[in-house]
């Protein structure tokens, strides 16, 4: 033993000591002048950690005078822990019991331990993520196969796991046992493992279970959980408790397990997630797009678009047998009609009525098959298309086609 933890033992009780060779708090290395130095620079600290333990110290075992002598030192440790890693509630009241045993400075080695190593990464910290762990273990997996009617009576009035022992499992039981109880407890906590928490949670369950079936509510039920370990214990029960179930190797199966379908939901949900977002995507790729056309017509709406222009080159007349119409004998041939003005239609070859290369005026070369018309309806249509009608912003072969209509074939 060296000479830094003789000198640490000295002033520590029986119980203190235990602890302190069971948890090999000597690993920390941290010696009373480093922890001072510690305590130094964390009363410089005006963090939000800083000021929940001014809240929290008043409120550590505020029912029991032995502990306020304690708290100027409770409140160095602390701080000091907050300066070295983090601070949650709970903290506050192992902390305390551990400083009615052991020195200033041990105290603060011993907590760092039970923080750091002893207790599931996760326990102290804002999602309590590894007290939760445990809690669902004890009491949605062991329970049942412990006390299968206390369980199904939990289940039956929609009781969270959660939330029956977090106390207990985030104080190691001190915020409600005895303190001489407690001690007895951390002796044999300490020296076995953390899977006594479980041990002990269902041996005090089991001892009141019949007063626990017979609550009607979940108020009723957890005042008789609040004030369920306040009792005494013995060494007799303790240590036949670390020999019960579940072991050591029960809690670390359990744990793993835990963790794996833990990752495994994340994985999936990460997963739906991707799936979702990939859905999504063409979707929103779609009322993109969609949102860009309506933008479009309606910019269109407002704006006038100008009628398209035919190109300027003459359009030659298709080869088809000429209609020769009667009374009026207008014929719609290449040339002119006879009997009818020379119009020129828009965007044609020969603007205006512009002379054609043989000197003789011209109109658009246009020539059609007409089957099934009678004459004077022929006529008619035809007259309106040598005067130049309908042309209005359309395009002719449009045009051509509407004007025959009933007719089986329009050809440009």
């Amino acid at each position: 033993m060296s000479a830094l933890t003789l000198q640490r033992c000295i002033a520590a009780s029986a119980h203190g000591r235990t602890w302190w060779a069971a948890l090999g708090a000597e690993s920390i290395d941290v010696s009373p002048e480093e922890y001072g130095a510690l305590v130094e620079e964390a009363e410089a600290m005006n963090s939000v950690e800083i000021r929940t333990i001014e809240k929290d110290v008043g409120r550590t075992f505020s029912d029991r005078p032995e502990f306020r002598w304690l708290e100027p030192r409770l409140r160095r440790v602390l701080r000091a822990y907050a300066l070295r890693n983090t601070y949650c509630q709970g903290m506050s009241f192992v902390a305390a019991m551990l400083l009615q045993h052991l020195p200033e400075s041990s105290a603060f080695c011993c907590l760092a331990v039970i923080v750091e190593d002893f207790l599931p990464a996760g326990y102290f910290t804002d999602e309590l993520q590894g007290a939760y762990m445990d809690q669902h273990i004890a009491f949605a997996v062991f329970l049942p196969h412990r006390l299968p009617r206390l369980a199904a009576h939990f289940s039956d009035l929609d009781v969270p796991t959660t939330l029956i022992g977090v106390r207990w499992f985030l104080c190691l039981f001190c915020a409600d046992m005895e303190p001489a109880a407690t001690a007895q407890l951390w002796d044999v906590l300490f020296s076995h493992g953390s899977h006594m928490l479980f041990a002990v949670a269902l041996d005090l369950l089991a001892g009141v279970q019949e007063a626990l079936l017979a609550a009607p509510d979940v108020p009723e039920l957890f005042l008789l959980l609040r004030n369920l370990s306040s009792g005494q214990t013995s060494w007799t029960s303790l240590f036949a408790q670390a020999a019960s179930f579940p072991s050591e190797a029960d809690v670390a199966v359990a744990r793993v397990r835990y963790k794996q379908e833990k990752a495994e939901r994340e994985a999936e949900r990460r997963l739906v997630e991707t799936r979702a977002q990939s859905e999504q995507e063409p979707a929103c790729e779609g009322n993109e797009q969609g949102g860009s056309a309506n933008g479009e017509s309606a910019r269109g709406a407002t704006e006038q678009i100008p009628a398209p222009r035919l190109p300027a080159a003459r359009i030659p007349a298709p080869r088809v047998p000429r209609l020769q119409v009667a009374p009026s004998s207008l014929s719609v041939t290449g040339d002119t009609a006879e009997g009818a003005p020379s119009a020129a239609l828009p965007g044609s070859g020969s603007r205006g009525g512009a002379p054609s290369r043989g000197g003789a005026p011209r109109s658009t070369a246009i020539g059609f098959e007409v089957i099934g018309l009678e004459a004077a309806e022929a006529e008619a249509r035809c007259a309106r298309v040598v005067a130049g009608r309908c042309y209005k912003g359309q395009q002719i072969s449009t045009t051509l086609t509407r004007m025959c209509k009933g007719s089986r074939r329009a050809v440009l």
